[in-house]
């Protein structure tokens, strides 16, 4: 099963993600993903805060699993997040603006803050904000748009840019294929949109799903057209026949006028909401009116999606898929290339060590992290590994390693070797003893992937401390 960092840090199963899409992503929808072992997050759709908070408590009828709730900050959104703190939220995501007036308070409450962006700049000053995890969207989505970089690209330079913090990939990912690529990438998990629109919990109108899956991955356009309440916010639509007409005048759609004719209704906090034309809202299940016309907000990843199925079917299928392609297909790439990628990785940790250059060792793992069994003791995150070499090697600083042999596992390359070392500096208490020692260590590195994700040590400290002491 696929199960990163990520995964463990926000007690979810799998990195899968559905993205929270206005009036489409309610309650039924987040609880199904959540259900099948990914992340529902729940669109504030615009509702008042007390809706907000019904559907908060929905929810958690429908699971007792982690959840989170989008709030888009184009709107005022103070009393809503006021809400996602009172019902302690476990993800407070945001989009569109800058999360920092509550990244404080939501910490305080012991959330986890995403923040949605669409450039390398915006990441930047969301971690420095304290945000705890960023969703890069590519601009194959669909929905509003907040940049002009592709996921490809776009995603790795987020990765670099903000590491440690982890980042969600999307856009333009609908299957198997696009999760695997989106961890190669260096993703921690995906998130994904138009494929979960396709889905029997999704509250789009049927008309609306039924479009998503006739397009093409060339059939979606990004424009401004359905600017009125949201005016000049690109966004990614399916090309119908009424944006053909219009999308030579698409600055029409953001002057909002007030005559525009009404194309329908649609159900926002149980009162019906007429929709003009120009709408930024998308049709939902409850909508009236000409469906063709309104915003049908879909990604390129559009030509990928051919069915209807329930969410948890589509989340098992994305999981099993990939599971697949990383053990058939890209383990057969270039016959050993995972194993060789895994030695390199392990001989240049190691010989790192050595001469110690530790910002090398740090750089060889995708989140540093040390197991040192003997001692229980577990160093994580970089802060506490670099304090882990500063100690030891105050106490030791010859210490060394001396290859036995390697050998690979599943997900892991197991190395026995020597560790040697002359007591030089204090080490728990014990005052330098001017003695040297040589200890036979076993040491499991271990993977996701081609990613060192924890080094874990098994020695036995009696023989250390009996050649120091004598």
């Amino acid at each position: 099963m696929l199960h990163t960092r990520l995964c463990e840090a926000l007690g979810i199963e799998v990195p899968i993600v559905v993205a929270p899409m206005g009036l489409v992503t309610g309650p039924e929808l987040a609880a199904a993903v959540s259900n099948a072992g990914g992340l529902g997050i729940l669109s504030f759709s615009g509702n008042p805060p007390p809706v907000l908070r019904q559907q908060i408590h929905q929810v958690r009828e429908l699971t007792d699993k982690p959840f989170g709730v989008n709030l888009l900050l184009h709107f005022p959104v103070e009393e809503h997040v006021d809400v996602c703190i009172d019902e302690r939220v476990p993800v407070l995501s945001f989009y569109w603006g800058d999360p920092a007036p509550y990244v404080g308070r939501a910490h305080d409450a012991g959330m986890v803050v995403f923040d949605q962006v669409g450039s390398v700049a915006a990441a930047t000053r969301s971690v420095k904000a304290g945000v705890d995890v960023i969703v890069a969207q590519g601009e194959e989505a669909g929905g509003h748009l907040a940049g002009r970089v592709a996921t490809s690209v776009l995603v790795p330079r987020i990765v670099d840019a903000v590491a440690p913090v982890p980042v969600v990939a999307a856009g333009g990912i609908a299957d198997a294929r696009g999760v695997v690529a989106a961890l190669a990438l260096g993703a921690e998990a995906v998130q994904m949109g138009t494929r979960f629109l396709a889905t029997r919990e999704a509250r789009a109108h049927p008309a609306y799903k039924e479009r998503v899956l006739a397009a093409t991955e060339e059939d979606t356009v990004r424009t401004t057209l359905f600017g009125h309440g949201w005016p000049n916010a690109p966004h990614r639509a399916i090309r119908t026949p009424f944006v053909e007409e219009w999308l030579s005048d698409e600055a029409r759609g953001s002057e909002s006028r007030p005559d525009e004719p009404i194309l329908g209704h649609t159900t926002i906090a149980g009162r019906a909401v007429p929709i003009p034309r120009f709408s930024t809202l998308p049709p939902s299940a409850d909508v009236t009116g000409d469906v063709e016309s309104m915003a049908l907000l879909a990604g390129e990843s559009a030509g990928l999606v051919d069915r209807i199925e329930p969410a948890a079917a589509v989340v098992r299928e994305l999981v099993a898929g990939a599971a697949r392609i990383i053990a058939d297909r890209l383990a057969g790439l270039g016959g050993d290339a995972l194993r060789e990628e895994r030695e390199r990785v392990v001989r240049l940790h190691m010989e790192s060590e050595n001469v110690h250059d530790f910002d090398t060792v740090i750089g060889t793992f995708s989140h540093p992290r040390y197991e040192l069994v003997a001692t229980d003791r577990v160093h994580d995150g970089e802060r506490e590994v670099r304090e882990y070499f500063r100690e030891s090697r105050s106490a030791f600083p010859d210490q060394r390693n001396e290859l036995i042999s390697l050998r690979h596992a599943d997900d892991a390359v197991v190395v026995e070797f020597w560790l040697l070392g002359t007591h030089e500096g204090p080490l728990l208490g014990i005052p330098p003893t001017g003695r040297a020692f040589r200890c036979r260590m076993t040491a499991f590195f271990l993977f996701e992937g081609a990613k060192l994700v924890c080094e874990r040590v098994y020695f036995d400290s009696g023989t250390i401390l009996r050649q120091l002491t004598g």
